[in-house]
């Protein structure tokens, strides 16, 4: 959100391609809370480093957020605004 708030939104894009492409890895395309590759040349692909990383509230937000930056909408429920 912060490429894209600062002008940078081929950034932002980039950032959220490659996070759905990770996401295509692991089971039913949900994100661990922490996940790795060796060198981005060799590595088949991402994995996640525990068993204990399973999604997580703050990590499961990380796909709205995406999707709020990549569509450039600032929602602003106290003043009942999209």
């Amino acid at each position: 959100m912060g490429f894209k708030l600062y002008g940078f939104g081929a950034e932002a894009a980039q950032i959220a391609y490659d996070v759905s492409i990770a996401a295509s890895h692991f089971l039913l395309n949900q994100l661990p809370e922490l996940y790795t590759a060796s060198d981005a040349a060799r590595a088949i692909s991402p994995c996640s480093t525990s068993a204990r990383t399973v999604p997580q509230a703050w990590a499961a937000g990380a796909a709205f957020m995406l999707t709020q930056a990549l569509l450039g909408f600032l929602p602003d429920a106290p003043r009942d605004k999209l």
